[in-house]
């Protein structure tokens, strides 16, 4: 079978995902060391949905104030600039693509969400056990690393169903399937895209190497890749992946983990399929 070509793919796609405009300027913002509060309210305020969902947010039982909270500038000193950003780009990835589940092939988005923002949220728990560096990316990095599949269901959506449906039928990782019927897998979309929307390279290097950590000194490449097989063990969501993969024991070494971290990183587990719940049932409507 030949496979199928994703640059030629890419080439002829009517419409390619693209960061909105108003959150592309948010997250400049969210860079800013010297961030003004009230400055980013303001502008937060420009966009509704945004301003719905963190009020919805922060009112949550998870928060442990449902109700009580109105004001945007409260909301956003509540909740912190890293869930800010976290809330903010979660809602741009969703916005980005164009995208309708697969229903008959047992592939849906909101699980495939579910699956990177849980991802995220462990990252961002292993960072604490870690000296892995630019940890206020650790949700982001969990968050984009499967990004690729998406590119691929939205440019290739016949090839993304051929390996979806091959996973299942043959029992392979989605990687391997990939390899098997495409030009490239989501690893190398991720990082094309990563590129193309001029995200720092550490977070380039996440999309491309996470399932080949072995192959990159990045911590939060390593971060990722325990924190990706975890979400799967777990049962969080649905990345399309149906089995565990093998932790890489040179990046369990190179966080320097131990079995106390994992103890108390498994005792975390609790409070992030809450979060996990409440995130996903606020921003993914």
């Amino acid at each position: 079978m030949e496979k199928i070509d994703l640059s030629q793919a890419i080439a002829k796609a009517k419409e390619l995902p693209v960061l909105p405009q108003t959150i592309a300027q948010l997250l400049h913002e969210l860079q800013n060391p010297d961030l003004d509060i009230e400055e980013l309210s303001k502008d937060i305020a420009l966009d509704q949905a945004i301003t719905a969902k963190i009020l919805r947010l922060v009112n949550s039982s998870f928060y442990g104030m449902p109700g009580q909270i109105g004001n945007l500038n409260q909301a956003v000193v509540i909740l912190g600039l890293d869930t800010i950003k976290n809330v903010v780009l979660t809602i741009a990835m969703v916005k980005a693509f164009k995208l309708h589940d697969l229903r008959e092939e047992g592939f849906m988005l909101e699980d495939f969400w579910r699956h990177t923002i849980a991802t995220g949220l462990i990252t961002q728990a292993l960072s604490k056990f870690s000296d892995a560096p630019n940890k206020q990316d650790a949700f982001v990095a969990g968050l984009l690393h499967d990004i690729g599949k998406l590119l691929l269901l939205q440019v290739a959506p016949e090839g993304f169903k051929r390996a979806f449906n091959m996973v299942k039928k043959d029992e392979l990782f989605f990687w391997e399937a990939e390899r098997k019927l495409l030009s490239a897998d989501h690893t190398e979309l991720g990082a094309w895209l990563g590129k193309k929307w001029h995200f720092p390279v550490h977070l380039q290097e996440v999309m491309y190497f996470h399932h080949r950590p072995e192959k990159s000194e990045n911590k939060l490449v390593h971060s990722v890749h325990i924190a990706d097989g975890l979400a799967i063990a777990l049962g969080i969501g649905n990345s399309g992946c149906t089995f565990v993969p093998k932790i890489s024991r040179k990046a369990w070494d190179n966080l320097g983990l131990c079995s106390v971290a994992l103890r108390e990183l498994l005792g975390e587990m609790e409070g992030i399929f809450e979060e996990v719940g409440q995130t996903a049932k606020i921003l993914l409507e």
